[in-house]
C-alpha cells in the first residue's frame, strides 16, 4: 500500500497492517520528526549543540568542563567580589559556637 512519509513528503510502499497516523519512510526522518528540541549556543565557549525544550536553561553547556569554568569565573566576579568579607561576622554565632566547643573559647579572636 503507498503511504506518505510525515517528514520528507516522499510516497513508499509499507504493508497495511504496519501503517499508523505518522508514517516514515526511514528511520533517519523518524528521529528527526520527533526532535522538539533546537540547537544553543555553550555560555562559555559558544559552541553550537542540540538541547531537548526541557534542558533549555538561562545557561548552558556543552560540556561539564565549560560548566565549571564559567562557575569559577561566575564566582570570583559575582559572588566573591572585593571587599566581601569572608565567613560570618554574627557576634550571637560566635558566642554560641564558644558556647558549644569549648577548646574554640581558649583561642583569640581574630
Amino acid at each position: 500500500m503507498k503511504v506518505i512519509c510525515s517528514y520528507c513528503g516522499v510516497e513508499f510502499d509499507r504493508k497495511p497492517s504496519a501503517i499508523g497516523i505518522k508514517n516514515f519512510c526511514c528511520k533517519e526522518h523518524h528521529s528527526l520528526f520527533m526532535k522538539k528540541g533546537r540547537r544553543i549556543k555553550c555560555s562559555w565557549c559558544g559552541t553550537t549543540h542540540y538541547r531537548p525544550p526541557s534542558k533549555h536553561f538561562e545557561h548552558n553547556f556543552c560540556s561539564q568542563k565549560c560548566c565549571l569554568e564559567w562557575f569559577g569565573k561566575w564566582t570570583t566576579e559575582v559572588i566573591n567580589v572585593k571587599g566581601h568579607s569572608k565567613g560570618h561576622k554574627a557576634c550571637h554565632l560566635t558566642k554560641l559556637n564558644k558556647m558549644r566547643n569549648p577548646m574554640l573559647a581558649l583561642e583569640p579572636d581574630i
